[in-house]
């Protein structure tokens, strides 16, 4: 087998078994999207210097590689690890110890909230914050 022959195969299996597996945990019909992902592969093969704008347009254009497009979509809202999560348990952790069991849900989200989304206490205006509390 040739060089070209071995990349032409590895071209048409190429994601095939992370498509499956994704379309598996989706519950979707993998022989679908399998034929739609093949075309999308034979679509960019043939115009290689297609902007990311133009492809997507292409692809959303035709009826029978549209399926694909769903699941892109839903692979990309995915996260790629825990490590947000993990940051606001750490958070969480470095505003409730001990000695400030006795938070609330309430506070400690509220409290979290600010931690993670607030701004910065070199930013915050804490004369706005003593006049509303007053």
């Amino acid at each position: 087998m040739s060089e070209i022959d071995l990349r032409k195969s590895d071209f048409y299996t190429q994601g095939n078994k992370k498509i499956k597996k994704l379309c598996e945990k989706l519950k979707l019909d993998s022989s679908q999207v399998l034929k739609a992902w093949k075309k999308v592969k034979i679509v960019k093969m043939a115009d290689s210097n297609l902007e990311e704008f133009q492809f997507k347009k292409l692809i959303l254009s035709q009826d029978e590689i549209r399926d694909i497009h769903l699941l892109v979509e839903t692979y990309l809202s995915l996260p790629l690890s825990t490590v947000n999560c993990k940051r606001v348990f750490s958070r969480a952790n470095l505003i409730k110890t001990d000695t400030k069991s006795c938070l609330s849900t309430d506070v400690l989200n509220h409290l979290l909230q600010k931690a993670i989304i607030g701004p910065e206490i070199e930013e915050y205006d804490f004369g706005s914050c003593i006049a509303d509390w007053k």
